[in-house]
């Protein structure tokens, strides 16, 4: 069982995450087209369509190529993988019903996704339909993000009692003392883990595990199709989130409220979306616990993940319209919106690889025990489970790297002349953008780092 489960790890999430590190070396040198081909060959779709974390990457990178189309078939596909759907709460036993377990690494089993991932997957299925001229299909997807938000504090409390629980009961009852001594030494208030988590802290949190960038999104969406109630509550969630010192936010809220009274409707306007920088990254964390036996304390090697915060490029953009100026403010900050979603159940993680490790060597020393007596079988153990419990033991560090660092935007009347001109402190000349026909307008600007090419464009929504 322990050599099936190392050669099963081997191969599906450590080839996740070289995979990732490959690919993330062109995209975020602003290289999208290498990157989506790297993964999706020149088709960018030439992939393993089951493996959620490639769609979640290929789409990305194929959305900043403006390959709009083929981005969705991606988002399409990673939309199908999730384990966390938009239209139900799955209960524990769904979750540890895809394999989890303590004896088990989680890099034995297939990616599933984060519950903030499936808000940002239709998000992004929804600005691709406005790329293709749908905007029924977006419509569609705004809702089912809507609906996602709303489950979110559902599906997260079932997520944190999931990784709490497990289907190895008889082993965890049978060390049970050792396994609540350990996981006390590993969060000791002055241990490595509790710092740790103090950095995590640090970066805050979003109450609900509400998105304000998605209700915005769909705020907007609904003030160009002339629905100012449903813009005004969605854009009233975004301020209550996160946005009271956004003044973009601010302005595209009073005119809903103001509309949504009898007030004049709105005119022709541009909303600017800044992706800047990239999103936080998840790296294993190594450290020993001591655990009792017969022959005295045994040293095993244990590992976590460890959430560090993103990258910014440029923080904000200046974009410049009629003679005026204006800069994007940031809507969304990816380290606080993931960071939420890993800390509510980082408790159940270190408790199930705390666990793990225990039982794998109180495991490995009853089969020592007979080791001397039973020939060849006993001699291979001595060599195979040492080998397999260090390879169970990685941390699983998957996860959507190809997102921002944060997400800004400016609102602004559509300029006489139709052009924007976009720039950045220390990058003046970004992009100039020719504005589509419409009386509203969405521009995306990806930045991923400084220097590196931007990805830049346009979307009209319904409206006039």
């Amino acid at each position: 069982m322990l050599v099936s489960l190392a050669a099963l790890t081997g191969c599906v999430g450590v080839a996740d995450v070289q995979q990732t590190v490959e690919f993330m070396e062109h995209y975020r040198a602003g290289e999208f087209a290498a990157a989506s081909n790297l993964i999706g060959g020149p088709t960018g779709l030439d992939y393993q369509a089951d493996n959620l974390l490639t769609s979640l990457h290929v789409g990305m990178a194929l959305r900043n190529e403006q390959r709009h189309d083929a981005a969705q078939v991606a988002f399409d596909r990673a939309e199908g993988q999730l384990l966390w759907k938009s239209d139900e709460v799955a209960s524990v036993e769904d979750v540890l019903g895809v394999g989890l377990s303590l004896i088990a690494s989680d890099l034995a089993l297939s990616y599933h996704g984060n519950i903030y991932e499936g808000v940002l997957v239709n998000t992004y299925k929804a600005l691709g339909a406005l790329a293709a001229g749908d905007p029924d299909r977006a419509r569609v997807e705004l809702n089912r993000a809507a609906q996602r938000q709303d489950n979110a504090v559902d599906q997260l409390a079932v997520k944190v009692s999931a990784l709490t629980a497990n289907e190895d009961e008889d082993a965890q009852q049978q060390h049970q003392e050792e396994i609540d001594e350990a996981v006390a030494e590993v969060m000791d208030p002055d241990g490595p883990v509790a710092r740790r988590l103090d950095a995590v802290d640090s970066l805050g949190q979003y109450q609900g595990l509400r998105n304000p960038f998605t209700d915005w999104l769909h705020g907007v969406f609904r003030l160009a199709t002339g629905e100012a109630n449903r813009a005004s509550n969605l854009l009233r969630d975004a301020v209550v989130v996160d946005g009271r010192r956004n003044r973009h936010l601010l302005a595209d809220f009073a005119a809903a409220e103001r509309i949504a009274q009898g007030g004049k409707a709105e005119s022709d306007r541009v909303w600017v979306i800044h992706e800047d920088g990239l999103g936080p990254r998840l790296d294993e964390f190594r450290f020993d616990i001591f655990v009792p036996t017969e022959h005295g304390l045994i040293a095993v090697g244990t590992a976590l993940p460890t959430l560090y915060g993103g990258t910014p490029a440029y923080g904000s953009l200046t974009v410049r319209a009629d003679g005026r100026s204006t800069e994007t403010e940031p809507i969304l900050h990816l380290d606080r919106y993931v960071a939420t979603e890993f800390r509510a159940g980082y408790d159940g993680v270190v408790f199930k690889a705390v666990a793990a490790a225990v039982i794998r060597v109180l495991v490995q020393a009853e089969l020592q025990k007979g080791s001397d007596s039973s020939g060849f079988f006993g001699a291979l153990a001595k060599v195979v489970v040492p080998a397999a419990a260090t390879i169970v033991t990685q941390a699983d560090t998957r996860m959507w790297r190809a997102l921002p660092h944060t997400i800004g935007i400016a609102s602004l009347p559509r300029p006489a002349d139709d052009i924007l001109r976009i720039g950045a402190a220390g990058a003046p000349g970004i992009g100039e953008v020719s504005l589509p026909p419409g009386r509203f307008v969405i521009v995306t600007v990806t930045t991923t780092r400084p220097g590196a090419p931007p990805a830049l464009n346009t979307y009209s929504l319904p409206g006039g």
